[in-house]
């Protein structure tokens, strides 16, 4: 079998590629291909940062800017306005034109919006370049699933995406402690600068890739590729066939949210009767486990076919450990075990979820699925987390309750639907 994951050659003939997806042709995918594809997964790690540095630097910029803290929640959501806003348009997009030119345009804006952030002084127009920088990056996602779908084989598809998932949560990760520590030798508009740098050397290692591969739309190798038959056509008419994948991104996205942020903190604290801290060293081994997860769902995957069966098995792992963890007090050292298989499961189903849409969708529309699920999936939460805040008023003894709800009820709906899937996906391979 030959195979080079490097430079991205794929045979036809290895077997790696289902029947027919290339027919008898051989496609070799070029070294400019795969460079650019690294610059993308960079440049995915750098949104991911942008995204989530506001929490370091609230109070650096309300002292600079002279803003309230009202304000500085616009300064918040504004980048997750403009970013949820643009997702759909950002997948039509990549699906009509391709990555690399696409690409192009979210580092230009990218670039524009963060050192427009770091020159201006006052407030709107700070609010305006983060929107310009969140309309940049909301293009960056939809442009590597593109690559990988195009670049890698099926078998490999999963094993790329959990790296490039990896590579985004580096960034987050480089958002909290790292910034910090940062922001006390230089100012947050000297990390930006050194940001948009960074940008920009992307940019121009992408235009000077050879411009044969910039010009095409990324899917001249991909003309003879066979589109599944839950695909039903083009554009929004593939929208019916993604309620089981949207929902189980929604339910599995609403876990993470609610677990790895300051509500999983508070909710493990008052209902689980640990301290802050250990709460804290409870969530930092989920966080481990949410990458080694993802990294060994997506080795797994290289040899098994059914992204579904990984779903499924991840799933009732979740629920698991989620009705284990939520039977009420635990010690330290239980409660971290639980939130790390949690945290294990949560990167196994991120990973299949997403081979499962590539598998169900194809190629021609994976860009546009790919932002349905994200937008529905943030705007569940957009929803729901308010609610969390208003529980969080509840006298202690509810907060068990509700903790573990906020886990049972999610990942039992996972199971149900991953089951289904996988049923389904053993139908067609048996009429096959």
């Amino acid at each position: 079998m030959s195979r080079n994951f490097l430079k991205g050659e794929l045979h036809a003939s290895d077997g790696m590629l289902p029947d027919g997806e290339l027919g008898e042709r051989k496609m070799l995918a070029r070294p400019a291909e795969i460079f650019i594809f690294y610059c993308a997964t960079v440049a995915y790690s750098i949104a991911l940062f942008q995204r989530a540095m506001p929490a370091s630097f609230a109070p650096h910029l309300i002292a600079e800017l002279g803003i309230t803290w009202e304000e500085y929640g616009y300064f918040s959501s504004i980048y997750l306005i403009a970013y949820l806003g643009s997702q759909i348009p950002a997948g039509m997009l990549v699906d009509k034109y391709g990555p690399s030119r696409i690409f192009l345009i979210s580092l230009l804006l990218s670039f524009i919006g963060t050192i427009g952030q770091a020159l201006v002084n006052t407030y709107s127009l700070v609010l305006f370049a983060r929107a310009i920088c969140a309309l940049g990056d909301a293009f960056v996602f939809s442009v590597l699933i593109k690559m990988a779908a195009t670049l890698f084989s099926k078998m490999q598809f999963a094993w790329v995406m959990s790296i490039v998932q990896l590579a985004g949560s580096m960034g987050v990760l480089f958002s909290t402690v790292p910034l910090r520590y940062a922001l006390t030798m230089y100012s947050w508009k000297a990390i930006l600068i050194d940001i948009s740098i960074a940008v920009f050397v992307l940019l121009v290692l992408t235009l000077l890739s050879p411009s044969s591969y910039l010009s095409d739309n990324g899917l001249n190798e991909y003309k003879l590729a066979k589109e599944p038959l839950q695909n039903g056509g083009n554009g929004w008419k593939v929208l019916k066939h993604c309620i089981p994948t949207v929902f189980s991104y929604a339910a599995f996205y609403f876990i993470y949210i609610f677990l790895f942020s300051a509500w999983g903190d508070r909710y493990i604290s008052n209902g689980i009767y640990l301290t802050s801290e250990g709460a804290a060293t409870s969530l930092l081994c989920g966080t481990i486990g949410l990458s080694i997860g993802g990294l060994a769902s997506g080795f797994i995957l290289r040899t098994h076919k059914d992204p579904g069966w990984m779903s499924y098995r991840a799933a009732l792992l979740l629920a698991g450990s989620s009705i284990l963890l939520s039977l009420g007090s635990h010690g330290k050292i239980m409660v971290t075990a639980y939130v790390f298989l949690i945290g294990l499961s949560l990167g196994a189903l991120s990973n299949s979820i997403t081979a499962t849409v590539r598998e169900r969708f194809g190629l021609s529309n994976l860009s546009f699925v790919s932002a349905v699920h994200a937008v529905f999936g943030s705007g569940v939460n957009a929803l729901l987390m308010p609610l969390l805040g208003i529980a969080d008023d509840a006298p202690p003894s509810k907060f068990l309750f509700i903790f573990s709800a906020s886990l049972i009820i999610p990942s039992m709906l996972l199971v149900l639907i991953s089951f289904g899937l996988k049923k389904h996906a053993q139908e067609i391979e048996k009429s096959a």
